[in-house]
């Protein structure tokens, strides 16, 4: 089952936690957005310190190893823009 679910994102750290059980979360600035793309973004695994740059409309997707299954409230990252805020969206499957 497919489960999308859109969040503000902004320069304050939030976690990205599994709403279903899935094997991956995909996740981006939506597309809707007026004048897509319009943000860079950061992410970090739930149990790193540093953060990974990403440019302006891409898209990140995280994959348990060995085919396994997220569950429901697991954190699987953290992100954040370096400035500025926007409607991002994460795609479960």
């Amino acid at each position: 089952m497919a489960y999308t679910k859109q969040t503000t994102v902004n320069s304050t750290p939030e976690n990205i936690t599994a709403q279903t059980k899935c094997k991956s979360i995909v996740f981006g600035e939506d597309e809707a957005v007026a004048g897509w793309p319009t943000v860079a973004w950061a992410w970090r695994a739930p149990d790193a310190t540093d953060f990974k740059g990403k440019s302006s409309g891409t898209k990140e997707e995280w994959a348990k190893p060995g085919g396994a299954w997220y569950e429901p409230g697991e954190v699987v990252a953290v992100v954040k823009t370096p400035s500025g805020s926007s409607t991002f969206t994460q795609a479960e499957s």
